[in-house]
């Protein structure tokens, strides 16, 4: 259930030199080759993700890390592989590297659902909430954060955290399918009917067909 989702970044940069700041115009160009290089890379290694192939893809983002240093896509992008395949330590210290370099980018959010999904995968479930918690300071508004707070708290067994995460989580993406889920079997669990039907309905609305649909009609 715990989603992780990126979609590459193409970038590509345009250079005008004007007068006499050609050295200027040198670097911006080195800087822009370095960039596109880096990003047709990253996408190569989504392909290699997304067909099964971790190991190759986590060489295309190594590549692209060696092109362009450091960059954002390329470390989320290898964490996100390296968690898929249970190296949860060593996303952990892409996502640290993530962080400690680009601090303030609004491109973090993802970053920090990984971190803590990798945390919560090697049984460190207080550290996992830090980070969660740390993500949510940075980014109030996006739902996967809280999700995958309530996750890491329904796993652990803290059902009413998980409950108050997942309807945070609607809250700013009223039509996110499985916060509705989790609202709804939390509910169900604890035999409050009436909002585990409205949570199952809704997941419906949203999602009606599919493994889940199927499973959520039967147990309305």
């Amino acid at each position: 259930m715990k989603t992780s989702l990126l979609s590459c970044l193409f970038i590509t940069i345009s250079v005008f030199m004007f007068g006499q700041n050609t050295g200027v115009a040198k670097n911006l160009t080195n800087q822009g080759v370095k960039l596109n290089v880096a990003s047709d890379l990253i996408y190569q290694g989504v392909k290699l993700h997304d067909a099964g192939k971790f190991d190759e893809a986590i060489i295309k983002y190594d590549e692209a890390l060696e092109a362009d240093k450091n960059n954002l896509t390329a470390l989320y992008e290898k964490s996100y592989t390296l968690s898929t395949i249970g190296k949860n330590e060593d996303a952990i210290e892409c996502c640290k590297l993530a962080v400690k370099h680009h601090p303030d980018d609004e491109d973090l959010d993802m970053i920090y659902v990984v971190w803590g999904n990798a945390l919560d995968a090697i049984g460190e479930m207080n550290d996992a909430i830090e980070i969660y918690n740390e993500g949510i300071e940075k980014f109030p508004e996006f739902y996967l954060i809280y999700f995958n707070k309530g996750i890491t708290y329904s796993s652990n067994k803290y059902y009413d955290k998980a409950l108050s995460c997942f309807e945070e989580a609607i809250t700013f993406n009223i039509n996110h399918a499985s916060s509705h889920n989790g609202i709804a079997r939390l509910n169900q669990m604890d035999e409050n009917y009436v909002p585990a039907v409205l949570a199952y309905t809704y997941f419906l609305i949203i999602e009606p067909e599919g493994s889940r649909a199927k499973l959520n009609i039967q147990e309305i």
